[in-house]
């Protein structure tokens, strides 16, 4: 599936199918969760349409996507989106000190490198990624 991050909100995603018209709606589904549904919706032509979510309460997991043509046709994408709080490596939902734990035995090699912690984009873990992480669940930055 595709990983989609919660801090990067709204999300815009590209759907591939076929049989694509306008008024379409587009929504997320999750077993135990309610519909996310969204907030706009483009085709580009009948294969492509683009549809942006509001997710600002996080909803970590694994979503179907469910597109509905005005006329009752539906398509169904199964696990189409793993949903993940950007910075949260144990899977609970925030970034909090277990999280900047985990990233700092990422830079020391006591546990195994998860390149989604490499936060200033040089393709390694390093103490800049520890800090970042730091700096951000202390609210010292806005974002990873």
């Amino acid at each position: 599936p595709e990983m989609v991050f919660v801090s990067n909100n709204p999300v815009t995603i590209q759907i591939t199918g076929s049989g694509f018209v306008d008024g379409a709606t587009v929504l997320m589904k999750r077993a135990g969760y309610q519909d996310i549904i969204a907030t706009e919706v483009h085709g580009s032509d009948a294969d492509t349409i683009s549809a942006t979510f509001d997710l600002t309460t996080p909803r970590n997991g694994t979503w179907s996507i469910v597109v509905w043509n005005p006329d009752g046709k539906k398509a169904l994408f199964p696990d189409a989106l793993s949903i993940r709080v950007k910075g949260d490596f144990k899977g609970d939902g925030v970034v909090d000190i277990g999280d900047v734990a985990l990233v700092a035995y990422m830079v020391v090699g006591k546990t195994p490198e998860d390149l989604l912690a490499d936060f200033n984009g040089n393709g390694i873990i390093d103490i800049g990624d520890a800090a970042k992480i730091a700096y951000f669940m202390v609210g010292r930055i806005g974002g990873l």
